[in-house]
């Protein structure tokens, strides 16, 4: 499953969005950003909001989201990092007894918290990834497939590797 199938899903992620309309940009740039196909409707807005004439044909390796306030960044930030540790296999990449870590790094405190209780809502909201979580904490979700949602705030005294 990708993650516009997750997000279109009833039983997944597409509670989450109340009216679907306003999203439709976020998921351009979740399909170029994961590689997917980008149909014909959404080209225009690709190449208006990336400058690229030509469509991304893999996943991108990194990416820089350049909004405004209040257009979604922290929600998207937490889709993409639970769909990422609940759909995504890292056990091939995990040595016996590691675990592995989805990191999201916010500006402040402030910004962490609201990114960390969105992650908590999606997991704690649906009841398939509720049976996946394990141990919560103040900045982070232990799920029972050995991946930790991390949320830090952006210090070079504190986050690392």
């Amino acid at each position: 499953m990708n993650i516009i199938q997750a997000i279109e899903d009833p039983g997944l992620f597409r509670p989450f969005f109340k009216d679907p309309g306003p999203w439709r940009s976020w998921e351009t740039y979740l399909r170029a950003l994961f590689g997917l196909p980008i149909e014909d409707k959404e080209k225009k807005l690709f190449t208006e909001s990336t400058g690229l004439e030509v469509t991304p044909t893999g996943r991108a390796r990194e990416s820089f989201v350049i909004c405004g306030r209040r257009s979604g960044k922290s929600f998207i930030s937490a889709i993409v990092a639970v769909y990422l540790a609940a759909f995504k296999d890292w056990t091939p990449y995990l040595s016996p007894g590691e675990r592995g870590y989805i990191f999201i790094i916010a500006g402040d405190k402030g910004q962490a918290g609201i990114i960390k209780k969105y992650i908590s809502g999606l997991l704690h909201g649906n009841r398939i990834l509720r049976a996946m979580v394990e141990k919560e904490t103040g900045e982070e979700i232990r799920l029972r497939n050995r991946v930790t949602l991390a949320v830090k705030t952006s210090s070079f005294r504190s986050v690392r590797g």
